[in-house]
């Protein structure tokens, strides 16, 4: 038997690769953004934020501006 047999084209691996890992990065931060706001129901906000690195703490500051 030849091996010519189970030749195929997979040229679009990489495109379906790709598209995968997008999906799957944006499952995980939806997934994080859950964890998230579970945390701050559970411990409250003021704790969460209190917990959050000074930088992170002045960037949510900022988008609640707007």
């Amino acid at each position: 038997m030849s091996d010519d047999v189970f030749d195929y084209d997979d040229s679009g691996y990489d495109k379906f690769d790709a598209i995968m890992k997008a999906q799957q990065e944006e499952a995980y931060f939806y997934h994080t953004l859950a964890d998230f706001e579970g945390f701050i129901k559970e411990l409250g906000a003021k704790y969460v934020l209190g917990e959050l690195d000074d930088e992170i703490r002045k960037q949510l500051e900022e988008a609640f501006k707007q």
